[in-house]
């Protein structure tokens, strides 16, 4: 099993936080102040820590309060003028609910146990509370957007307050938040750091209410959409079936499933490579090259000066030796790899003792009794990187120590395997990207609170499998209004501009992910999408204009809150494509003004895709305010037309707005 350790190299320090990782948990360093007073010098709180001094609870709906006392103890919390009592149960959890007051504060609260435990907080407001997460793009701080300069000093005197959420993954859902957090009022110190689409989103409905907003962050870069999954909602779409079952396994027996999850491994392998010798297994020679040697000191690989992995990215194979000395007894060790980026699988001496995910923290494993032998052992480790930097990135503490002796690695060596994999299965445990875990880490604890509604930017890291985004993205959806508000809005923010462009028709994960956004939006009256196709960073990936996508965050989540959003929707959507006489026919509802082509009559970036023939460019033009003609010679069965399909096209098709039309793909039917 894994065990991380904190590293001090900033690797990758912009996207995410310091980390320490354990079996079941992996938590981010934080700092912040004491959320509230406990008086007479008692040790822990009694409310739940998601609430604190200068905190915003949502107005529309009862105001709630929870937390943990002595088991059997009474509970008397004061709020508004009014006392209530409640009784904690066999293991301690209680909760106390309010009528809604009048107006909107602020209020103290006062929480009182029969054994003379005192909480006090300070400055509650009722008003409007938003949920803002995903990934890096929303992960990404005011002060790496456009105008910090302007912009950070501006939050002083602003009635916003802010709650970020600490970066925790666990294995079973947690109801406290992990570490010491609370809330606090915005200005420009507090604000630096927080989310920019949240507090320019924040600041747009700002101005068109004196309403108290409450914004809390819970994003993660680099994650997937599985991990912020509730179990049951994974269960539902029926696509992690096994992968469920392992990580059950994995709770009760985390050897025998980490075992397990390596004879997966090998099966894999002998059905992918069926005359490849495994890598893992054969320690004097790869399997159709010799292994390389490589630096002692390691560090990115694409620094090493070599040709062949300067700009490498994927999966790549290194090997080393682990002396251990004559007195070595064989009992179990833990083996540190170094700090890995991004993610990693190790084997010792050809058995598998783990994978991980992470960049900031040093792998750790446990290398069981046995495992290791005195004199030379076999370390094989295989690094998949998917950006920039990789490898093992640094060896400081690696190996292993006995009798308080330190024992590091020697004889580096790496290969590439010609036609080999670029990625490998990943462990549903896993930190950062198992399954559920940062939902049972940074969403769970939010459980009994209220939103006025939520915001989700995130679905860069599934570009590689966009065949499933859909349906998770709408499992998503489902569980957190389940969870919070079952009519909650929710926006949708559609991955931006970043790559390549597309000088010919091209497969594209980007916009796959893009057009399974734009069909969960569609599918559901509730759910908002921003387009953000003409608003991103060819050469960076977190674009830095925050400003206009929280604008049309906010213009999105009014059209939400119109009595009929499917008359009067957020974007121009395409709906139907089909054959008529003289070609195609890509009909569009929501188009507000009527559709524009941007630089002239003839629109840009068409496909028409066949099964046999696959993708070609086709002339398009404008039929009428809300249609597309296309023009082509054939008609085939099981066609399709697509349009800004790359993963950084040139949009040219606009509503009357001026807000570009989303990429997307459609069957072509029959007329």
């Amino acid at each position: 099993m894994r065990i991380q350790f904190l590293n001090t190299v900033g690797i990758k320090a912009a996207l995410i936080s310091a980390m320490v990782c354990g079996v079941v948990a992996c938590d981010s360093t934080t700092s912040g102040s004491t959320a509230s007073s406990v008086e007479e010098g008692k040790s822990a709180p009694i409310l739940s820590n998601v609430f604190s001094d200068h905190m915003v609870l949502q107005q529309g709906y009862e105001i709630p309060f929870w937390g943990r006392a002595g088991s059997g103890q009474k509970i008397n919390l004061t709020f508004n003028g009014e006392t209530k009592q409640a009784e904690a149960d066999l293991v301690g959890n209680w909760r106390i609910s309010f009528d809604e007051p009048d107006v909107m504060g602020p209020y103290q609260v006062k929480v009182e146990t029969e054994d003379g435990q005192v909480q006090v907080l300070e400055d509650v407001l009722i008003g409007d509370v938003y949920l803002c997460s995903g990934q890096s793009n929303m992960e990404f701080p005011v002060s790496r957007a456009l105008n910090p300069n302007r912009e950070i000093p501006a939050a002083d005197g602003s009635n916003i307050r802010l709650f970020q959420m600490p970066m925790r993954s666990f294995n079973a859902p947690q109801k406290s938040v992990t570490g010491d957090v609370s809330w606090e009022m915005a200005s420009a110190k507090t604000v630096e750091n927080f989310s920019a689409v949240c507090w320019f989103s924040a600041k747009e409905l700002e101005k068109k209410s004196d309403t108290p907003i409450g914004l809390v962050q819970a994003a993660w870069g680099g994650t997937r959409i599985e991990a912020w999954m509730n179990e049951a909602s994974l269960a539902e779409t029926g696509l992690v079936s096994d992968e469920l079952e392992m990580l059950q396994n994995y709770r009760e027996t985390p050897k025998a499933a980490i075992s397990k999850f390596g004879e997966r491994l090998n099966t894999w392998w002998d059905s992918t490579f069926p005359s490849a010798s495994k890598p893992w297994e054969n320690a004097s020679q790869s399997i159709d090259q010799a292994w390389k040697k490589a630096p002692e000191t390691m560090g990115n690989y694409q620094a090493w000066g070599i040709e062949e992995i300067e700009e490498y990215k994927g999966l790549i194979w290194f090997q080393t030796e682990l002396n251990l000395p004559e007195d070595y007894d064989g009992s179990a060790l833990d083996l540190s790899v170094g700090l890995t980026d991004e993610r990693d699988y190790v084997w010792v001496n050809g058995e598998f003792v783990g994978s991980g995910y992470g960049w900031s923290v040093a792998s750790v494993y446990e290398a069981s009794a046995g495992l290791l032998k005195s004199g030379k052992n076999i370390i094989t480790i295989a690094i998949e990187n998917g950006w920039k930097a990789g490898g093992i990135l640094d060896l400081s503490d690696s190996g292993v120590n006995w009798q308080q002796q330190n024992i590091g690695f020697e004889n580096w060596q790496w290969q590439l395997i010609e036609n080999g994999p670029s990625s490998m299965d990943r462990a549903p445990w896993e930190t950062m990207n198992g399954l559920s875990g940062i939902h049972n880490g940074m969403v769970s604890p939010l459980d009994g609170l209220k939103f006025k509604a939520a915001f989700w930017y995130q679905g860069e890291s599934n570009a590689s499998n966009p065949e499933d985004y859909e349906q998770m993205l709408a499992g998503l959806i489902k569980g957190w209004r389940l969870m919070f508000t079952s009519d909650l809005p929710v926006v949708v923010i559609q991955l931006a501009n970043y790559g390549n462009l597309p000088f010919e028709p091209v497969e594209s994960g980007s916009s796959g992910v893009r057009d399974a956004q734009r069909r969960a939006a569609l599918a559901d009256e509730n759910t908002g999408l921003v387009v953000t196709i003409d608003i991103g960073d060819r050469i960076d990936i977190h674009p830095a204009n925050k400003q206009v996508v929280a604008q049309r965050v906010v213009e999105s989540l009014g059209y939400l809150q119109t009595s009929d959003r499917k008359q009067l929707g957020d974007n121009a959507q395409p709906v139907r494509a089909y054959y008529s006489d003289d070609g195609i026919v890509a009909e569009f509802m929501n188009t507000q003004d009527g559709l524009r082509i941007y630089g002239g009559d003839n629109l840009s970036g068409v496909e028409y895709c066949t099964p046999l023939e696959g993708c070609r460019f086709v002339p398009a033009s404008l039929e009428g305010q809300d249609s597309l003609r296309i023009s082509i010679d054939d008609k085939t069965q099981g066609a399709r037309i697509r349009y800004a399909w790359a993963d950084s096209p040139i949009p040219t098709l606009f509503e009357g707005d001026y807000v570009p039309v989303t990429p997307f793909e459609l069957v072509v039917e029959d007329e």
